[in-house]
C-alpha cells in the first residue's frame, strides 16, 4: 500500500473529487498489451452491481476504482469495491456515534451538507427519511 499503491490513487482521487459525476475511466485503454479482465462486486448507497475492469501493470485496479470514486478491498486483484460517498457517509456516522436519532441525523446532516442536496436542519433530515 505505502510505496506504490497509495502513491498512484492520489491524482485519480483529486481529479474523482473536483468531478464527482465520472462515469468512465479518465483514460482510455492500455498499451501494454498485458492486460486482463476483472470483475468484482460493487456496493453503492442504492445497489450492489457486477463491474468489470481491463487491467494491467500501468493501468492497476486500484487506480482506476479510485478515478471511479470506488475505494477497492485490496491494492492488487480486489473482488470488491466500496462507493466513497458510503465509505464518508460511514465516517461521519462513526465521528458522531452515539446510538439514539440525534446522533444519526446529525451525522446525515453534517454529510448531506457536503453534497448538492444539503438539508436546512435535523428536522427535515427527520422528514426526509421519516417519508422513505
Amino acid at each position: 500500500w505505502h510505496g506504490e499503491i497509495i502513491p498512484a490513487m492520489l491524482n485519480p482521487y483529486f481529479t474523482y473529487l473536483t468531478s464527482h459525476q465520472l462515469t468512465h475511466l479518465p483514460y482510455g485503454p492500455c498499451s501494454c498489451g498485458n492486460s486482463h479482465d476483472l470483475s468484482l462486486l460493487v456496493v453503492y448507497f442504492d445497489k450492489v452491481q457486477d463491474l468489470k475492469l481491463s487491467i494491467c501493470k500501468c493501468q492497476p485496479a486500484s487506480t482506476q476504482l479510485i478515478a471511479l470514486g470506488l475505494f477497492p478491498s485490496t491494492p492488487m486483484r480486489p473482488s470488491l469495491a466500496v462507493s466513497i460517498s458510503l465509505l464518508e457517509f460511514n465516517r461521519q456516522c462513526f465521528l458522531q456515534l452515539p446510538p439514539n436519532v440525534s446522533g444519526w441525523c446529525a451525522a446525515v446532516e453534517t454529510f448531506l451538507k457536503t453534497r448538492p442536496f444539503a438539508s436546512s436542519s435535523i428536522v427535515s433530515v427527520l422528514v426526509l427519511y421519516a417519508v422513505i
